[in-house]
């Protein structure tokens, strides 16, 4: 009697109950253990070190901008730069898009493109933070380094402060 009960077929909608919550359950529990691992890799800041200076990061038409090398060395940490007092040069990593194509017809063209912009700054002092501020206008890119008052005191260098790729 056993035989025949498992012979007999199932109404569809009681096969699906039966033989898709399995997988459906399995992709939920592997997004949510890929969204907690991502949640894990931005960790949080460290403490602002009062014997340093920091220096923040921003741009308002870029897609992105890292910390990419401090003094010509790689930097640990992309989101911001924490230097000693004195003299150092910042490197970041800039990506855009820039629109190629014209006049906003169908067919327009983003292309990306990665820029690697190198600002010198003779002065940082303990305990202030700076800004770091990268813009691209048209194909043009343009970085300064503002102080705490957000008065200019930087910008990129003359030669080879704008590398891109």
């Amino acid at each position: 009697m056993a035989n025949s009960r498992s012979c007999q077929r199932l109404p569809l909608n009681l096969f699906k109950q039966r033989y898709t919550s399995v997988p459906n359950r399995l992709l939920i529990l592997i997004t949510t253990f890929t969204l907690a691992t991502l949640a894990g890799c931005a960790g949080p800041l460290p403490a602002v070190n009062p014997d340093m200076a920091w220096v923040d990061m921003r741009t308002i038409t870029g897609q992105l901008i890292m910390g990419d090398k401090l003094d010509g060395k790689n930097t640990y940490d992309g989101r911001y730069f924490q230097v000693t007092p004195g003299s150092h040069e910042l490197q970041v990593r800039y990506d855009y898009e820039y629109r190629s194509g014209g006049m906003g017809m169908i067919g327009d063209e983003y292309t990306e493109i990665t820029c690697y912009v190198s600002v010198r700054y003779d002065h940082f002092a303990a305990g202030q933070r700076y800004v770091l501020e990268v813009r691209s206008l048209a194909n043009s890119v343009d970085a300064w380094l503002y102080d705490a008052q957000r008065k200019v005191v930087a910008e990129e260098e003359e030669e080879g402060g704008v590398h891109c790729i």
